[in-house]
């Protein structure tokens, strides 16, 4: 075993072992002294982390609802036209114009009329 034989190097050395040594123990000193303080700022840490979370799913979440009430929207907007078209096509106005002019029938009238009289048919036996 080789032993330093220059008592400079070696009390440097001892005190830096010294000097580290104790501000570990002042360190652990500090801390056991302040652990509630510590801890409290643990918990603040973590609580706000946890709310900036919280926050920001509820952002997500609303964002998702708006869109979904745009949609939403779109299909009422579409749902009012198709029930404006049904009823339009359903009035009788339109659905005796329609039939003049694409079946060319007509109403009833007078001169329209034919009377069949099936008395004198063929298939009677009278």
């Amino acid at each position: 075993m080789s032993r330093n034989l220059n008592p400079d190097i070696n009390s440097k050395n001892t005190v830096k072992i010294n000097n580290e040594e104790l501000l570990i123990t002042l360190l652990w000193e500090f801390i056991l002294n302040n652990f509630y303080f510590f801890l409290c700022l643990i918990a603040i840490v973590v609580v706000s982390g946890l709310l900036v979370t919280q926050v920001h799913e509820t952002r997500a979440s609303n964002t998702l609802i708006s869109r979904e009430k745009k949609i939403q929207d779109s299909y009422d907007k579409e749902y009012q036209h198709l029930m404006l078209e049904r009823q339009t096509l359903t009035e009788d106005f339109y659905v005796r114009e329609q039939v003049t002019k694409k079946l060319k029938m007509s109403d009833l009238s007078v001169e329209n009329k034919r009377v069949i009289d099936l008395r004198n048919s063929a298939g009677g036996n009278k």
